[in-house]
């Protein structure tokens, strides 16, 4: 079942870059979070894969490889990685390709362009070898994967024994308010209604997924983070900003009428509006961890 468009995504992905930091607050809060949990974490680790889909400042403080890092090789690697991404420079996201690679290591360039390739139709499945890595981490991304069962057992299988996956993914609380002022204003102007904000994963369902996956210690918890906004287009421009607008695979592909926003506003309002006239947006984060075997 294909719930979402891989090259939405991609164009998404791609303009939500240019202005990313603008509206990164989110990501930056939920990528310190990470951070925290793996510095609580006795253990050294040395040869990690961040599936993050942007370059995260609080992440810089992890020895991670990440694969889609911008600009100077040099600057593109935070402690110690696998050589096989020495020479990787390019902005590499798992669903969109890149190309500026060192043309003198070719055995480099074709690993990652089928990294790159590969993920953009296939996001559920890391070409890694088994046990390539003894961390992976990764941010507010996996909710746009279509397969995400699949995607866990990927991510375990790529683990070293002793090896720890942390992700935190939006979950099934997220932006209630707007989905259903959306759905009403369109049921009211159109009798019917289109998927416009996606399905999300629910929190109760995160331990037995981890746990079908094969891994080990499971931990699963939550935060709500409550974000108030001017209007309704302010909320649109920040999910834009971040790349978190819908990249459903049956939405509606025509133009959107203002009038359609208009009537969901005053619902918003109506139903969520805070005394002041501003609205609030909710974001459940749902943090998971789990370790590849018992130690």
């Amino acid at each position: 079942m294909t719930l979402f468009d891989s090259h939405t995504y991609a164009l998404h992905y791609k303009r939500a870059q240019k202005t990313f930091r603008e509206h990164a607050f989110l990501f930056d809060h939920v990528g310190s979070e990470l951070v925290g949990r793996m510095e609580d974490v006795k253990k050294n680790f040395k040869e990690g894969l961040n599936l993050s889909p942007y370059s995260l400042t609080p992440l810089k403080r992890l020895q991670i490889c990440h694969p889609r890092e911008g600009g100077d090789p040099e600057k593109a690697l935070v402690g110690e990685c696998k050589e096989s991404f020495q020479d990787v420079k390019n902005v590499l996201d798992p669903r969109f390709r890149g190309d500026d690679i060192k043309e003198d290591r070719d055995d480099i360039k074709d690993k990652v362009e089928a990294f790159a390739i590969h993920n953009h139709l296939h996001p559920e499945t890391l070409p890694f070898p088994d046990e390539s890595f003894d961390f992976v981490v990764s941010c507010l991304s996996a909710h746009w994967i279509n397969d995400f069962p699949r995607f866990l057992l990927s991510v375990r299988r790529c683990l070293q024994p002793g090896g720890i996956f942390l992700g935190a993914l939006w979950g099934g609380n997220t932006l209630v308010e707007l989905r259903e002022s959306l759905l009403r204003a369109e049921m009211s102007l159109k009798g019917g209604a289109s998927p416009r904000v996606a399905p999300m994963l629910q929190p109760s369902d995160a331990p037995l997924l981890l746990g079908r996956a094969g891994f080990k210690n499971p931990v699963v918890d939550t935060e709500t983070l409550t974000v108030t906004y001017a209007s309704l287009w302010s909320l649109m421009k920040d999910l834009r900003g971040m790349g978190e607008t819908n990249k459903m695979h049956d939405r509606v592909k025509t133009f959107t009428p203002s009038r359609l926003f208009k009537k969901a506003e005053e619902i918003y309002q109506d139903s969520f509006g805070r005394p002041d006239g501003k609205l609030t947006a909710t974001f459940e984060v749902i943090y998971l961890t789990g370790w590849s075997d018992l130690d």
